[in-house]
């Protein structure tokens, strides 16, 4: 699934899972741990940072997809990995 079938500008780039975790209230996670839990909350990572290309400055909320389900980033992108919800 591309940007455009979704309406979003940008680029296609693919990548891999590579860790779920399970986020208890009030645990932080992204770069600088700036998204903070408010309720038990299923993230994942993904190997995918702004040393790959992704927008460093992609705000919480970014429109991304993964394993063909549209989902949102959670947190500040560091430099080889992303948080989705």
């Amino acid at each position: 699934m591309s940007a455009a079938t979704l309406g979003c500008a940008g680029n296609d780039a693919a990548s891999e899972l590579i860790a779920v975790r399970e986020l208890q209230p009030g645990e932080r996670i992204g770069y600088g741990g700036v998204f903070e839990a408010a309720h038990p909350t299923r993230v994942g990572i993904v190997a995918c940072g702004y040393a790959d290309g992704y927008p460093r400055h992609a705000p919480t909320g970014t429109p991304i997809v993964v394993g063909g389900q549209r989902t949102r980033t959670l947190g500040r992108v560091s430099m080889d990995m992303l948080a989705p919800i």
